[in-house]
C-alpha cells in the first residue's frame, strides 16, 4: 500500500485522502501486505504461546511462514554438543511446524547460526517478510540490563510490522470474537498510519472494536513537542476512515499518568486484546535515558503488541516521503 505524507497541520486528512483517491480497495492490498510471515522461536514452549496467535490470524488467508531458529555460535563446538544442538532445533521446528497445521499455505524452516537478533532481522529483510511474529520474555530490572531481550532489539533494527507476544500472556481462545478489541495509542504524527490498513484488516476480520487512544502528556514525553493539536481533531480522519470501512471505533484519551502507565491501564480498563503501536527511532543513548514506551508496554502488557519501528526524524522533503505498509 502506499500513501503520501504530507507536511503542514493537516497531514493525516491529506495522506487519507491520497490513499483514498489511489486505492480503490482496501482488500486489494491485503494480500501481498500479509503474504510472508516470519516466526522466530528458540523453545518448544514459546511455539505454544505465539503459533496459536498466528493462526487466529492468517487462517485461509493464504500466508506463508517461515519459521526460524538461531543457535549461538558453534563453530569451535565438539562434535557431541553440535550434533546435540541440531537435534534440539530439529525437534523445535518440527514441533512448530505440526502447530501450524493447514493454516499456512506454505511453511517452511530456516537454521541460522549466530546473533539471534541480526540474523532474524536478516532474514526479515531477505524474504521479504511483511510481519515477523515473536514471544518475548518480557525481563525487567536488571535482568533486561544484563541479557536483554531478543524482541525488543529485533524491533529497534527492524522496519517490519512485529506482533509481540508475552509469554505470561493467556493463550487465545481461536473463536471468532478472539481480538474483540483493538487500542491504537496515537501522538501528534502521521507515523501511525503506517500501521492502519493492518488495523483496518485485523478489525474487519474478528469484528473488533477499535479504540484510538491519545496520551497529551506521554506524547510530550516521547515526540517532545511543546504543544499538542487537540485529540477530537487528530483523531477525526482516522475514525472517519475506520468507520467507511465498517469497524467500530471509540476514542479515548488521558493526561494524568506518564503514557506507559496509562496505556498499560488502558489495556486491563477495556479488556484489550491487542495494542497496536508505532515507536520511534532513538539513539542508544537516548534510549537508555529516556527508554521507549513501546517496549515498556511491552514488558508490562497482560495483551499482544503490534508495533512497527519508525524513524520520527525522517529529513526528506515532503514530497519525497513516503508512508508503505
Amino acid at each position: 500500500m502506499l500513501i503520501r505524507q504530507f507536511g503542514g497541520n493537516h497531514d493525516i486528512t491529506t495522506a487519507l485522502r491520497y490513499h483514498a483517491e489511489h486505492q480503490t480497495s482496501l482488500e486489494g492490498v491485503l494480500g501481498p501486505m500479509l503474504d510472508k510471515v516470519l516466526l522466530p522461536l528458540d523453545r518448544t514452549e514459546f511455539a505454544e504461546q505465539i503459533v496459536p496467535r498466528i493462526n487466529q490470524l492468517i487462517s485461509g488467508a493464504g500466508v506463508e511462514i517461515t519459521i526460524v531458529h538461531v543457535m549461538q555460535d558453534l563453530q569451535r563446538a565438539d562434535r557431541a554438543k553440535v550434533k546435540a544442538a541440531l537435534e534440539e532445533a530439529r525437534r523445535l521446528l518440527e514441533h512448530a511446524v505440526s502447530r501450524v497445521g493447514d493454516n499456512a499455505e506454505y511453511t517452511k524452516c530456516e537454521l541460522r547460526m549466530g546473533d539471534a537478533v541480526s540474523e532474524i532481522c536478516k532474514l526479515a529483510l531477505l524474504l521479504p517478510a511483511s510481519l515477523v511474529a515473536m514471544p518475548t520474555h518480557a525481563r525487567t530490572g536488571l535482568d533486561r540490563v544484563f541479557h536483554g531481550s531478543i524482541a525488543e532489539g529485533v524491533l529497534r533494527k527492524t522496519t517490519v510490522p512485529m506482533l509481540i507476544s508475552p509469554v505470561r500472556n493467556t493463550q487465545p481462545t481461536g473463536g471468532p470474537d478472539a481480538i474483540r478489541r483493538i487500542l491504537f495509542p496515537i501522538d501528534d504524527t502521521d507515523m501511525a498510519l503506517e500501521l492502519l490498513p493492518l488495523v483496518e484488516f485485523i478489525a474487519r476480520r474478528f469484528d473488533s472494536e477499535v479504540f484510538l487512544y491519545h496520551d497529551e502528556r506521554g506524547s510530550k514525553e516521547d515526540v517532545g513537542a511543546d504543544t499538542m493539536r487537540d485529540p477530537e481533531i487528530l483523531f477525526e480522519p482516522l475514525r472517519e476512515r475506520l468507520a467507511a470501512k465498517g469497524v467500530r471505533v471509540s476514542v479515548e484519551s488521558s493526561r494524568l499518568q506518564p503514557a506507559v502507565m496509562e496505556i498499560v491501564k488502558k489495556t486491563r480498563d477495556l479488556d484489550i486484546d491487542l495494542v497496536v503501536m508505532v515507536t520511534h527511532g532513538r539513539s542508544a543513548l537516548e534510549r537508555g535515558v529516556f527508554g521507549s514506551v513501546t517496549e515498556a508496554v511491552l514488558r508490562n502488557s497482560r495483551c499482544p503488541v503490534l508495533a512497527k519501528h519508525t524513524d520520527r526524524d525522517r529529513k526528506k522533503p515532503d514530497t519525497d516521503r513516503f508512508i508503505t505498509g
